[in-house]
């Protein structure tokens, strides 16, 4: 929605500049011709829409949509979940703020938990430890969480920005490795 509200947002206010073009040239009462108003506002508008041009070019095509489309970036995110034809490509997912998968976020944990053991067999060539590090712990199987730790030598695996940001929502942060810190 904001996409197609930012696009009328600039469509109404280039608009405008010739409503009042118009109506300060109508009142007589200009220190300027009014030939010289009606080129300015042409050439702020010719300005306007060649960088908006150069702007549309330089974005990748599949991306242009969100320049008039009413769909918001989670809307987005989760229909490209959806559409997603391979494991590869809805693993994609974790690339993006976990704020914009939040609100499907079962989903995507029934489809790692799900997965998570055939591609460990399997071992497809995207299923890397950098994938694997950017998969937050509840969205790995707890057997599957429990062989990383061990292959940490003991210690935790690495944790995900996700894992702390949902820390500090529930307000455990630091809890288990920061005892001796207060947390107010």
């Amino acid at each position: 929605m904001h996409n197609a509200y930012f696009l009328f947002n600039q469509l109404t206010t280039f608009a405008s500049v010739f409503l009042f073009v118009h109506v300060y040239a109508s009142t007589g009462a200009t220190h300027l011709p009014e030939r010289t108003l009606w080129i300015g506002a042409g050439s702020l508008f010719a300005s306007w829409a060649l960088s908006y041009t150069v702007i549309a070019c330089m974005v990748k095509p599949e991306y242009r949509r969100l320049f008039y489309t009413a769909e918001t970036g989670v809307q987005y995110i989760r229909a490209e979940f959806v559409r997603a034809a391979t494991d590869e490509e809805k693993m994609l997912v974790f690339r993006r703020h976990p704020v914009k998968w939040e609100s499907f976020r079962d989903e995507v944990r029934d489809f790692t938990h799900a997965n998570w053991a055939r591609w460990k067999e399997e071992q497809p060539a995207w299923f890397t430890e950098t994938v694997i590090q950017r998969v937050p712990d509840e969205y790995i199987p707890v057997a599957a969480l429990v062989e990383l730790n061990a292959a940490a030598h003991g210690s935790k695996r690495r944790r995900s920005s996700f894992g702390l940001a949902e820390s500090m929502r529930r307000g455990s942060i630091g809890e288990e490795r920061y005892e001796s810190v207060e947390i107010k």
